[in-house]
């Protein structure tokens, strides 16, 4: 087979692959964050819903859920890949902020002698357009103290373009 029939054929397979809205991590469809927040099981779904992105500047990926549901999440992690990381660790943070109330309830170094604790593992880094997966849970603390347990927290967000 000739270098250019080659050529043409491995545009072809990218262009296709590409077109089919395919992602080697899943559709669209499966961005989500899940969690427990006391007894309540609290679900965001959807692309546009649970982004993430790198930040090199700083060197941190920020996951964020969007304007849905009854609490939005930001999840911060130092780098740009898996592993995993405590409310002890510089730059891991957990923010939930409940959106009937607009109280901010926060975990990381400067909210652990609150109470606040975090646990977070980041299981898949993958390439822009594809998606971050993890898990979290810990205990969130507002400025009057008042705290929000986490549980069984995961999820899988999109990876767009870094910052």
């Amino acid at each position: 087979m000739s270098t250019i029939r080659r050529g043409v054929f491995g545009l072809l397979a990218v262009m296709a692959f590409g077109m089919s809205g395919c992602d080697p991590l899943g559709s669209a469809r499966d961005y989500y964050l899940r969690c427990r927040i006391g007894e309540r099981r609290v679900e965001v779904r959807g692309d546009d819903h649970v982004t993430a992105n790198y930040t090199a500047s700083a060197n941190v990926t920020t996951v964020q859920t969007g304007e849905q549901g009854p609490y939005r999440f930001i999840l911060a992690f130092p780098g740009h890949g898996t592993g995993s990381w405590t409310h002890a660790d510089r730059l891991a943070t957990l923010i939930v902020v409940d959106r009937s109330t607009s109280v901010m309830y926060v975990a990381s170094a400067d909210f652990a002698r609150g109470g606040a604790n975090l646990a977070m593992s980041i299981t898949s880094y993958g390439r822009v357009g594809g998606g971050i997966e993890g898990t979290f849970s810990g205990e969130v603390v507002a400025q009057d103290r008042s705290t929000l347990t986490i549980a069984n927290g995961s999820f899988r967000a999109r990876r767009l373009p870094d910052m």
